[in-house]
């Protein structure tokens, strides 16, 4: 899974994740986590096979985001990190593979 594209569109960042496969939906929400950021809104649909997943995120709160924090997608709210917290969140999704992504450091604007 991977980041494919970040694109402004008016008041909102269109912000696009790919899977080589097509993704999962039951009773839980999929969540964006960029650093102690947490996104929701999304729409999620397949091409040529593989699932792509968009999340909505307001301007304002996409300029707040800092290169270098971590990020990851999570189904359901399993690895939340609070401020302070110490929690290795690469690490911590590979022992939650069915459940969290790693999606590497945020790159910024």
């Amino acid at each position: 899974m991977e980041v494919a594209t970040v694109k402004v569109n008016g008041d909102n960042i269109e912000y696009t994740l790919t899977s080589d496969k097509p993704f999962y939906f039951a009773n839980n929400a999929y969540v964006l986590h960029i650093g102690l950021q947490e996104f929701y809104y999304y729409k999620d649909w397949k091409e040529d096979g593989k699932g792509k997943m968009m999340f909505t995120i307001p301007v304002n709160e996409y300029n707040k985001l800092l290169a270098g924090d971590a990020q990851w997608l999570t189904y359901g709210n399993k690895l939340h990190k609070e401020a302070g917290d110490e929690i290795d969140v690469e690490a911590a999704c590979k022992q939650l593979p069915n459940s969290c992504w790693w999606l590497g450091k945020y790159s910024g604007k």
